[in-house]
């Protein structure tokens, strides 16, 4: 009997060489600006995380969903598996309100106290959580909803 060999790999574009230091949810949030698609933040939920290490240094960033006008999908294996195969040691997550409403969803806050709770079972540490719009954020951390 020969069993299907699974190999899993985690592929790294080339930055600019700088070390960029996540200090507070302004920098994430600016971090973020960079990654979500300014022509559709008002047209297209999407969600993504940036993954740190140790000293809170970005190891690089991933895509986690892009869904519909209204949701999408935020699955905890994903983002784990992602954080777990990049060697993470913390995640910073986001998305964002294509309504231009910073206020959290009951459903948000839920599922960011789940992930809280699944990271805290691997030891990768959930530090925020954005909602983005097209006019600002919300810090989920800053706001003591985690």
């Amino acid at each position: 009997m020969q069993l299907p060999e699974l190999r899993i790999k985690v592929e790294r574009t080339e930055g600019d060489g700088s070390t960029y230091t996540m200090r507070s949810s302004a920098t994430a949030h600016d971090f973020f600006r960079t990654i979500f698609n300014a022509d559709t933040i008002l047209w297209t939920e999407e969600s993504a995380m940036i993954i740190l290490n140790r000293a809170n240094e970005v190891i690089g960033y991933s895509k986690i969903s892009s869904g519909g006008t209204a949701a999408t999908v935020v699955d905890a294996k994903v983002i784990f598996t992602k954080a777990l195969l990049a060697g993470g040691h913390s995640i910073i997550l986001a998305h964002n309100h294509p309504s231009g409403n910073l206020e959290p969803s009951e459903q948000d806050i839920k599922l960011t106290k789940q992930l809280v709770k699944a990271g805290d079972v691997l030891d990768i540490r959930v530090l925020d959580h954005l909602i983005l719009t097209d006019k600002g954020y919300l810090s989920m951390a800053d706001e003591h909803l985690m």
